[in-house]
């Protein structure tokens, strides 16, 4: 064994007997962690909560990216390609990657590879954590910024008056009216009672009344998604039944907010990562007649 890895097995043995640990005393790699028990403890990075450094899985992150996944950059995805090998035995209980003294707790992983390697997930919180790891694994971090995109929104219910408990249907149609192509993803969330890239509120009275509760079922398992590029001049439509979300059992003029949720993509890069998140809203009004008279 030379003079470097013998020191290297020395510090950490002295590391995990002391059971106590200073940010970036541990040497980087993946490590299996435990809720209790003797050792060294470490701060996880997104809860601030401390769990029990165990055993070393490998010093080996394989090839990195960062990602924003939050307008304010405040919270990145961290993909480590090609990371180990790992043993052949199953990794059992909750693991986290150690870099430049952050905990990053892993959220997904790949079956192996041929070569015992796997592709790993993690999230950073914190621009300050997320720049400490790019330094150390050399990644330049893919930022969010506004893309520029100008668009002219409009809700239209589909017929003018309703009455009470008939089904309500409603139409958001996003037209681009900028100079530059933009691209967003379309579903991922109506495998269940409703569509929730929708959202709405609603008030009686013209909107000076009361809100009408949202008695809907919100529940829902992803979906089938992908990705609409509008150019220039092009609108996008698309129709939900609001009685998803609300019941208008009495005559009365609902003044409704319509939201509708938006992750923007690059068009260059097609379908991928997303570069922004917004919403279009939009106010229409649903008008609830009494039934005639007998």
């Amino acid at each position: 064994m030379s003079p470097c890895r013998q020191y290297l097995v020395v510090t950490v043995v002295s590391l995990i007997a002391s059971g106590a640990v200073r940010a970036g005393e541990i040497p980087d790699g993946i490590y299996i962690l435990h809720e209790k028990g003797d050792g060294p403890k470490v701060k996880r990075n997104d809860t601030g909560g401390f769990l029990t450094l165990g055993e070393r899985l490998t010093d080996r992150l394989g090839t990195g990216t960062i990602d924003s996944v939050s307008n304010d950059n405040e919270l990145f995805r961290l993909d480590l390609r090609g990371a180990g090998p790992f043993p052949k035995k199953e990794i059992s209980g909750s693991a986290a990657a150690l870099i430049a003294g952050h905990c990053l707790m892993l959220h997904s992983r790949s079956d192996p590879a041929a070569d015992g390697t796997l592709h790993l997930g993690a999230s950073i919180h914190t621009d300050e954590a997320m720049r400490a790891v790019a330094k150390t694994l050399k990644i330049e971090p893919r930022l969010r910024r506004h893309p520029g995109y100008k668009l002219a929104v409009a809700w239209e219910t589909d017929k003018p008056s309703y009455r009470p408990g008939e089904p309500i249907g409603v139409t958001v149609k996003i037209k681009n009216v900028g100079e530059q192509p933009v691209a967003f993803q379309n579903g991922g969330q109506q495998r269940g009672p409703r569509d929730n890239q929708f959202g709405f509120t609603a008030f009686r009275g013209y909107g000076a009344g009361k809100a009408v509760p949202d008695t809907g079922d919100p529940t829902n398992f992803g979906g089938i998604s992908g990705m609409v590029t509008l150019e220039p001049g092009q609108t996008f439509a698309k129709a939900v039944v609001l009685d998803k979300w609300f019941k208008f059992t009495e005559p009365d003029v609902y003044r409704c907010t319509g939201m509708f949720q938006l992750h923007f993509h690059d068009p260059k890069e097609g379908w991928g990562r997303s570069t922004w998140d917004d919403y279009v809203t939009g106010v229409f009004v649903v008008r609830i007649e009494a039934p005639p008279k007998k």
